[in-house]
């Protein structure tokens, strides 16, 4: 059935005005029978530019499809079972040699953390490439449950921690975290207070809820990178010190409204909000029990920098800096630089729910941008502008999370930012930013000139970069078993 609406689905990505579409080039990637669950954008093949990478899993198990950035078919195809690596739990791509480009590494429950090179094949590249046979780096951690070989869990895992060129791998496990890098021991960085693990199907949520995925920041401004990631009610926090051992605590959220803890959810994002080179933390607490409320207000408090924790030592978070509410049950909040001053803007979907009749049939959604204000140190308390649209109840039923809908970048590379919004009714759509405005007109809720329109449904995630070096911003998106890729052309 694919093989027959590709055609159908590449001549619409293609169908945008001639006019507004001329600076694009627009091409549908297609992984066949597998489902895409996430794409990277690495250089597997050592010439200096990347490779679109996607990882999928479908009935031959999962699998990791490479394109060329220009678009076409598929480079190679590795599949991890039909390598030996048949139980495989972590998937994601790194620069594990400092003589070689970035491999696509995973952790197999019997093999360990093992590499797999993308090498040209007999005859040189004109005659294609294949992956070599895995190159193991590790034993495999400690997992919390047992794999699950029809699905990838792909991670953001790499981080160059030691500046040495050669990323290290940061796994989750049962008792903690593994940092795995070629060559060296594995070190362990264990959990302050092991959370209860359950098993459950859905390994993302598990990860996200009962494990936290450590980012790489700079916590503390000393310019060394540290460890950090949010979990309900509290955040884990390993610093490096310059001897690069990390040092683990944990940090409990306060109670920030006046109903009981047990009716409220907290979730943290760590981000460095202001570009002072130290990580800020947002906290958003909205009601854990829907039902409970006819109206919701959902409380967003921002601590920056140095004063995230008292200077009595007692090791509790600061007064925020700022601290505002909105109307509404926010999901999903997420932080972006959307007017290209190099500060972090705070996009925020509330959720009005009809609780009259009891039945959330119908729920609309309004997409809010707040920009930061250096000189208050804090997000604006209108938004920069706002769109009201209906929100797919389907979506908050199955993961209680919302699609981001807008992010920015430089499309057209006149050093503007550009407004992509990925839920237009059905179509990606990118609106022209101005110098003397950003992406928005003078009245402030207005857009400016639509750059490029197509008809795409795409799922949350989009991945947005240089792919070319032409100076602007190319998109990857995605649904089902295609990859939908827009590349600016100047």
């Amino acid at each position: 059935m694919r093989k027959r609406v590709l055609p159908i689905l590449a001549l619409l990505l293609s169908a945008a005005p001639p006019a507004r579409a001329a600076g694009f080039a627009t091409a549908v990637l297609d992984a066949g029978e597998d489902t895409v669950r996430a794409v990277r954008a690495r250089d597997l093949t050592g010439d200096g530019r990347p490779e679109i990478v996607a990882f999928a899993d479908g009935p031959r198990g999962g699998a990791v499809h490479v394109f060329p950035a220009t678009g076409g078919g598929a480079l190679a195809v590795l599949r991890p079972a039909e390598a030996g690596c048949r139980d495989v739990f972590y998937a994601f791509a790194a620069k594990t040699r400092p003589d070689g480009p970035a491999e696509i590494v995973v952790v197999d429950l019997a093999k360990g953390v093992a590499a797999f090179a993308l090498e040209a094949a007999e005859g040189g590249a004109a005659a294609g490439h294949r992956f070599g046979a895995p190159r193991v780096l590790a034993e495999a951690p400690a997992l919390p449950f047992p794999p699950d070989p029809s699905r990838l869990t792909v991670l953001d895992a790499e981080v160059d921690l030691d500046g040495d060129g050669v990323e290290e791998c940061v796994l989750p496990g049962a008792d903690g975290y593994r940092i795995i890098a070629s060559g060296r021991a594995p070190r362990h960085l264990p959990l302050p207070v092991p959370p209860a693990l359950e098993y459950s199907a859905h390994r993302s949520l598990l990860l996200a809820f009962a494990i936290p995925r450590l980012k790489p920041l700079d916590l503390d401004g000393d310019g060394r990178t540290d460890l950090a990631g949010g979990l309900p009610g509290e955040i884990h926090v390993f610093a490096q010190g310059p001897d690069g051992a990390f040092a683990a605590s944990r940090l409990p959220f306060p109670a920030l409204a006046p109903r009981p803890p047990d009716e409220e959810r907290a979730s943290a994002a760590l981000e460095d909000v202001d570009g002072d080179g130290k990580a800020d933390l947002l906290l958003t607490q909205t009601p854990a029990r829907v039902g409970l409320f006819e109206r919701f207000t959902s409380q967003h408090s921002l601590f920056l920098g140095p004063a995230l924790f008292d200077a009595d030592g007692s090791g509790r978070l600061a007064t925020p800096a700022s601290s505002f509410k909105v109307d509404g049950l926010s999901v999903n909040p997420a932080l972006f630089d959307f007017d290209g001053d190099g500060d972090r803007d705070l996009v925020v979907t509330s959720l009005g729910v009809d609780m009259q009749s009891r039945l959330m049939k119908r729920v609309m959604a309004d997409y809010m941008v707040f920009r930061y204000d250096a000189e208050a140190r804090g997000f604006e308390r209108q938004p920069l502008f706002r769109v009201s649209r209906p929100f797919p109840i389907a979506q908050l039923e199955a993961n209680s999370t919302a699609p981001v809908c807008f992010l920015s970048g430089d499309f057209d590379g006149d050093g503007a930012r550009d407004l992509l919004d990925t839920a237009d009714g059905g179509h990606i759509t990118i609106l022209a930013g101005t110098s003397d405005t950003g992406f928005l007109s003078a009245d402030r809720y207005g857009f400016r000139q639509e750059i490029f329109r197509a008809r795409a449904e795409v799922g949350n995630d989009v991945r947005i970069g240089d792919l070319d070096g032409d100076g602007a911003d190319d998109l990857l998106a995605w649904r089902g078993g295609l990859v939908y890729l827009v590349r600016s052309q100047r």
